[in-house]
């Protein structure tokens, strides 16, 4: 099975957090190989960073691969704040 990628740019913020939810979702029922781009991130928040880890640990359980593509030194930054960064793999 191919790869989907997601890519991600701008702002994460809480405004955004129902359609990532749903397009995660639908990313999850796919059950293909995940890679993420999110170098051109600007700023995220920590409820757009809970569901990256919801996704992460849901993919994990159903034996899905996710990987990244490329990560912004804000989007790191904010999951090093967060202490996610090893859930997330960007360590």
């Amino acid at each position: 099975m191919s790869a989907k990628t997601l890519k991600l740019e701008g702002v994460l913020n809480i405004a955004r957090v129902e359609k990532l939810h749903s397009e995660f979702e639908e990313l999850e029922k796919n059950s293909a190989p995940l890679v993420i781009d999110v170098k051109d991130v600007t700023r995220v928040d920590t409820s757009v960073l809970q569901l990256f880890v919801a996704l992460f640990k849901s993919m994990s359980g159903l034996g899905v691969e996710v990987s990244w593509a490329g990560a912004s030194d804000e989007f790191k930054a904010a999951a090093e704040l967060l202490g996610v960064t090893n859930v997330l793999g960007l360590d």
